[in-house]
């Protein structure tokens, strides 16, 4: 169990520091895409969009130093069920077109409910890793293998969210919206 734990800790880094890092890189694109997501302008999105970095920026950092480390495994939580609740409302909605905007190791993909499904499972990694005590380079050999594995999660993640797309692409080619939405 504590190399699961291991792997779904550094799975977690991994991705919230991918995703702050390219959000924080390309912050003008990562802004205009929160406008177009919750349908606002002005100082609500560029608060929104800092407050969105500054919370992955947070939780990779707790994370990797346990340092603060409930605050942000709840941050985590927080993000991620809103970042679910922003793609279901887009999907309501029927703007299945427009990308997601997650950035990161996991890359931008199409409004799908796939989505939510990835959040579920990176949510469910934070809810395993509560109370779980962090020492990365204690042992090397536990160190590789919980890399390891946490490099097989984010491939499943990754081919997850692009079934999504893929499912996207063949309506547009087909114009047939008679299969359902992924």
């Amino acid at each position: 169990m504590e190399l699961l734990t291991s792997a779904f800790t550094w799975t977690l880094i991994l991705v919230f520091i991918s995703t702050a890092a390219s959000k924080i890189i390309a912050f003008k694109s990562f802004h205009t895409k929160v406008q177009t997501i919750i349908k606002r302008n002005g100082m609500i999105t560029k608060i929104t969009a800092m407050a969105a970095v500054t919370g992955e920026s947070f939780v990779s950092i707790s994370l990797l130093l346990s340092i603060q480390r409930r605050a942000g495994v709840v941050l985590a939580v927080i993000l991620l069920v809103i970042y679910s609740i922003a793609v279901l409302n887009n999907l309501i909605e029927r703007n299945t077109e427009m990308d997601c905007g997650c950035g990161g190791i996991l890359g931008n993909h199409r409004m799908s409910y796939l989505l939510i499904l990835r959040n579920v499972a990176l949510i469910g990694m934070v809810v395993t890793t509560f109370n779980h005590t962090f020492f990365p380079f204690n042992d090397l050999y536990g160190l590789f293998l919980s890399l390891l594995i946490a490099f097989v999660i984010l491939l499943m993640l990754a081919t997850l969210s692009k079934i999504g797309d893929m499912n996207g692409e063949y309506k547009s080619l087909t114009g047939d919206d008679a299969h359902g939405q992924f």
